[in-house]
């Protein structure tokens, strides 16, 4: 099933979901952490997307006392190895803070902050039913929350306290916080709407409409500048330009839309889907010049639709997971450049550092790392 259709079908299963969950145990090369004790019973049941995921084979390689991270680029990824390695409970989310700092990881216990160096558990919060985590900004230590979709709550993950709630006037079905957490875009179940929300001071800020479909939205989310909307819909896709809303040209596909990212500097827009390729039907991602509306490349992969895909900050790489492959491509001419496979089950989650240094990954066997490039 398509990975944006799952995200609200999973409500209804997941409100029967009562009962504590298991600690955390951090693993590999550093201690368990103490975590946050909540101080309300609040927490709520994780909107798990149960997409399996991989450890790549590489292994951690032995590093020199003054050995530098370098800023990942084509000219030196074949010196990405992985740095460091985190054992939780089925990760399969991550999102880095702005200052690269602080990783957030979404597992099937609930949600976590880590330091983005050394793995170093900062905050864990059990969610549990009958709350549904929508979305979270580890820029901020915001958490968003649902019960029902008609009301939504932003908590603190380190404490569970309550920092606001929003006045919502209509019911949404899924949301998501802007890169630096200061937006939070909610998508309506019952109109073609987005509603943006000051998540600072909980204002509403503005309705987007006009994307044009005749399926359901399955998702409106934030951009990488966080100035323009990605609206998703089973195969098509959209921006809009959030201060005017003006809508950008549109993307049809064969079939399911899954992952898909717009490259920081606009000049890109990635979206990993399926179709006929020679008379063969295979899975790839697909490049388009989001101002002019033409495909630049189409980049076949092996395994599945990547349900992630990123750029790197810079825009010079694109990253995605194909079930069991890590691949990386340089977007000067989408050449794919680095692959990395993994022997156990498949990466499930891939995201850039902000400056550059690091990749994440997390994988069904448990495993986040981090990747780097050593000077």
């Amino acid at each position: 099933m398509h990975k944006q259709l799952r995200i609200w079908i999973f409500i209804v299963l997941l409100l029967g979901i009562a009962g504590a969950c298991s600690p955390l145990q951090i693993g590999g090369l550093f201690s368990a952490q103490p975590t946050a004790a909540p101080t309300e019973e609040i927490m709520a049941a994780v909107t798990a997307d149960q997409h399996s995921i991989d450890q790549p084979t590489a292994t951690p390689l032995p590093l020199e006392p003054t050995a530098q991270p370098a800023v990942i680029e084509p000219e030196n990824i074949a010196g990405l190895q992985i740095y460091k390695t985190a054992t939780l409970n089925n990760p399969y989310k991550v999102k880095w803070s702005q200052d690269s700092q602080v990783l957030g990881a979404v597992t099937a216990d609930g949600l976590m902050l880590l330091n983005g160096e050394t793995l170093e558990m900062l905050s864990n919060v059990q969610v549990l039913s009958p709350y549904i985590l929508v979305d979270y900004s580890p820029d901020k230590g915001w958490m968003a929350l649902t019960v029902d979709g008609t009301s939504l709550e932003i908590r603190e993950i380190a404490t569970g306290n309550l920092v606001r709630s929003l006045a919502l006037t209509s019911q949404f079905n899924g949301g998501s916080f802007s890169a630096d957490g200061s937006m939070l875009v909610l998508a309506s179940t019952d109109l073609i709407e987005a509603q943006i929300w000051n998540a600072d001071s909980g204002a509403f800020i503005k309705s987007l409409s006009g994307f044009e479909t005749a399926a359901p939205v399955y998702s409106a989310s934030f951009a990488e500048d966080n100035s323009h909307l990605i609206w998703v819909s089973r195969a098509h896709v959209q921006l809009q330009d959030i201060p005017s809303g003006i809508l950008g040209n549109s993307f049809s596909h064969e079939d399911f839309v899954g992952g898909y990212a717009m490259s920081p500097d606009g000049n890109f827009l990635a979206t990993a889907t399926s179709g006929m390729i020679s008379e063969n039907y295979h899975p790839f991602v697909r490049i388009w010049n989001p101002t002019e509306g033409v495909e630049v490349a189409t980049l076949l992969v092996e395994n599945s639709v990547p349900y992630n895909v990123t750029f790197s900050p810079n825009s010079r790489l694109l990253a995605a997971s194909d079930s069991t492959r890590l691949v990386l491509w340089e977007t000067s001419g989408f050449s794919q450049i680095a692959v990395f496979n993994s022997q156990a089950e498949a990466f499930n989650a891939v995201a850039f550092s902000p400056n550059g240094k690091t990749l994440a990954t997390s994988s069904s066997d448990g495993n986040l790392t981090l990747w780097k490039v050593m000077k």
